[in-house]
């Protein structure tokens, strides 16, 4: 079979084994949270970066579908002693989807499920059941088409119990008969793993893989605090050690980075110095690398690596701001979504990859004083993607008489 992968993991000189009877499934993903310079993860990660295209199911399909252009009425009854209410797992169904991007929210999302990814390599025509659950969070989108999804629109009673079942059959790895996405799309990246079994579910839905996207609300196995200056402490918070941590600083123009390494309970890490960055294409270049080589080593295909990373270039490398990516310890991963595959793969790797978007104490300091004198400010323009989570961090530490502008800012 001809490979096609990119100039880097031909370079590596790693490839994806030949074609087997057994079965090997492989998977990747990202999740991301948001800490202030105390280390605590912060509410408001639910905002949709990377838009999917428009035959992805889930919560945003069902919304759109069942009241197209009329508000999502009420799914649950205000329950005692729960984190979310009626009212906003209603609006978090609705901005997450983009459905009402203006509701107001108010409901524990510090951790923003990304694109897991799963391949199966296999003999065509095996049936494989999978089975994922998501025990402190709630699956959003999803593709191809489950056998069963939980929760519905109409379901939801908390940021819990997730859980999806597909049933799928792996046809040729040279089928390339999928929905179409524009070449610049966020889909397109994870196509390009030319040996992964192309797969169908009964629907007649078929794709080079399964893709799931959530929300929730779990402790971070890393936490990551910043005092008074230019360093960063990196502190472990699982049983396991993480096997490779990376800060990254960039502000579209320049980029640096600073290699962790390995993380068995806490290290000081200095933040990348823009003063002394590599221009922007180098420092893509070089943080691509050292990502894929991470990747590689805890168990995936090169061009799985290279699929993932080009999935989060822009997300990852090009974003400004300051953020660490790490490898999630297996154990931590299956604690915080258990993976069934029947019949029992002969070969299980999974890799998540843990993104902590950081804003240092100076950080802090300095939006303070931007909100005070201008607190008309657009939101986006100047906080980005994370502002929700970078407001409500303000608030924490903000003088009284600060605190209301602050909040209107996110509402």
């Amino acid at each position: 079979m001809k490979r096609t992968i990119s100039t880097l993991a031909i370079l590596m000189n790693l490839v994806s084994p030949a074609m087997a009877d057994n079965l090997t499934v492989h998977e990747w993903g990202t999740f991301t949270s948001f800490m202030g310079s105390n280390g605590e993860l912060i509410e408001g990660m639910h905002h949709e970066d990377e838009p999917l295209p428009s035959f992805v199911y889930g919560l945003k399909k069902e919304a759109e579908e069942t009241r197209p252009g009329a508000p999502v009425p009420p799914v649950c009854r205000p329950r005692p002693g729960t984190k979310i209410d009626c009212f906003t797992m209603r609006s978090l169904i609705e901005t997450h989807s983009e459905v009402f991007p203006e509701a107001p929210i108010s409901a524990g999302v510090t951790q923003k499920m990304e694109t897991p990814v799963i391949y199966f390599y296999g003999e065509q025509g095996k049936k494989v059941n999978v089975q994922i659950n998501f025990p402190q969070g709630i699956i959003t989108q999803y593709y191809p088409q489950a056998t069963s999804a939980y929760p519905k629109l109409h379901e939801a009673r908390e940021l819990k119990n997730g859980q999806f079942v597909f049933d799928v059959t792996l046809l040729s790895p040279n089928l390339t008969a999928f929905p179409a996405v524009a070449a610049n799309s966020i889909w397109a990246p994870a196509r390009q793993v030319p040996a992964a079994n192309a797969i169908k579910v009964n629907n007649g839905d078929q794709e080079k893989f399964i893709f799931y996207r959530g929300i929730g609300n779990f402790s971070s196995p890393l936490k990551v605090t910043s005092e008074e200056g230019y360093t960063l402490k990196l502190t472990n918070q699982s049983q396991s050690p993480i096997s490779m941590a990376i800060v990254l600083n960039s502000n579209g123009s320049k980029g640096n980075i600073s290699m962790a390494g390995a993380l068995v309970t806490s290290k000081n890490v200095a933040v990348p110095d823009l003063n002394k960055g590599m221009s922007f294409d180098q420092y893509v270049l070089k943080a691509k690398a050292a990502i894929t080589q991470a990747l590689i080593q805890n168990g995936l295909y090169a061009d799985e690596a290279v699929a993932m990373v080009n999935t989060w270039e822009k997300s990852y490398f090009h974003t400004p701001g300051i953020r660490v990516l790490y490898i999630v310890p297996n154990d931590e991963t299956e604690a915080i979504l258990p993976l069934q595959v029947k019949p029992t793969p002969n070969e299980l790797v999974r890799v998540l990859v843990g993104r902590v978007e950081v804003m240092t104490k100076d950080e802090e300091n300095s939006h303070l004083a931007t909100i005070r004198a201008n607190p008309n400010l657009d939101r986006l323009s100047v906080f980005g993607r994370f502002y929700e989570s970078k407001l409500r961090r303000l608030e924490q530490i903000a003088p009284e008489d600060l605190k209301a502008t602050i909040r209107n800012l996110y509402n």
